[in-house]
């Protein structure tokens, strides 16, 4: 928005797989589509490439799996997460998702 980074979307690609590694919006930005925005370009970009899938993980407990969700992301597999640490909650659940997208080629 005015020249100004309001978000970012961190991934690299592994064979036919653009792997998620993170995404961040500034605070007073969020709940405004700007993720879904930063979604649908990461999608272009892998259409352009030809990458057919898009994944990540995420932590079940912090509700993103919905949002992905909602982008067209399905559930592949949950399981304890061992790298996450929470006040809140005991154990974390890591869920790996994925999204097939229609490439240019196909």
């Amino acid at each position: 928005i005015d020249k100004k980074v309001i978000g970012t979307v961190q991934y690299y690609i592994d064979n036919l797989c653009m792997k998620i590694l993170g995404l961040s919006v500034l605070e007073d930005y969020r709940k405004q589509g700007v993720s879904r925005k930063l979604f649908e370009a990461i999608e272009e970009l892998a259409k352009e490439k030809y990458i057919p899938t898009i994944s990540l993980y995420t932590v079940k407990e912090t509700g993103n799996g919905d949002i992905f969700k909602k982008l067209g992301f399905t559930v592949v597999s949950e399981k304890s997460d061992e790298f996450s640490e929470s006040d809140k909650y005991k154990n974390l659940i890591s869920l790996y998702m994925e999204k097939e997208i229609k490439t240019y080629k196909q």
